[in-house]
């Protein structure tokens, strides 16, 4: 999982939570990396001290996991699922600049979100389904404000042709809107010839 995209996109991730310890970044690189595993050991809390952070006592929590946090961040929450979220986050940040950059390559102009229709797609993605988007457009940074999931689980569609579909609507709006106006015209000349027939 290592590479420049990647990086940035941990970095970025990284950076943007209040819960986690700003000296435990390399660490829980590495666990994203799965280098090291912090879910992996005999060294786990007591039950008394996953009821003093309001943990599930039906979970295990390694002390090495709890480490990377700030505890009064993490009260009630779970600690592996927010390891989880991010780790995700950031390989479908990955995927979609991926996906982007190989659609540049194949000369494609636009393209369309498409989500996994069912109950954890958010109200957000789903508001995105019919838009068409342009390729020079920053779909990571469209969903940063939008998506309303840990991770957005969507992929991109390529729009095949689109260029020429989308020149195509634009031409029928403006005949329809020429055809409007046209027959406005028309009405108000024939409305004004009545009125003079009238009183002439």
């Amino acid at each position: 999982m290592k590479n420049a995209s990647i990086d940035h996109f941990f970095n970025q991730e990284f950076d943007k939570q209040d819960y986690f310890k700003q000296n435990a970044k390399e660490i829980v690189k590495q666990h994203i990396e799965h280098t090291i595993n912090l879910n992996e050991s005999k060294n786990l809390l007591s039950a008394e001290e996953k009821k003093a952070l309001q943990l599930d006592d039906k979970l295990e929590f390694t002390k090495e996991l709890i480490d990377v946090f700030k505890k009064e961040h993490i009260l009630g929450l779970n600690p592996k699922a927010l390891l989880s979220n991010l780790f995700h986050k950031i390989r479908t940040l990955d995927y979609k600049q991926t996906t982007i950059d190989e659609f540049k390559k194949s000369g494609v102009l636009y393209f369309k979100l498409k989500h996994s229709c069912d109950e954890k797609t958010c109200k957000g993605c789903e508001s995105l389904v019919e838009r068409v988007f342009s390729i020079d457009e920053d779909i990571n940074e469209i969903l940063e404000h939008t998506c309303t999931s840990a991770y957005c689980r969507c992929f991109l569609q390529e729009i095949s042709h689109a260029q020429e579909d989308i020149e195509n609507t634009l031409k029928k709006k403006k005949e329809n809107e020429s055809n409007i106006s046209f027959k406005l015209i028309f009405f108000i000349l024939a409305l004004v010839l009545f009125t003079l027939f009238i009183y002439s």
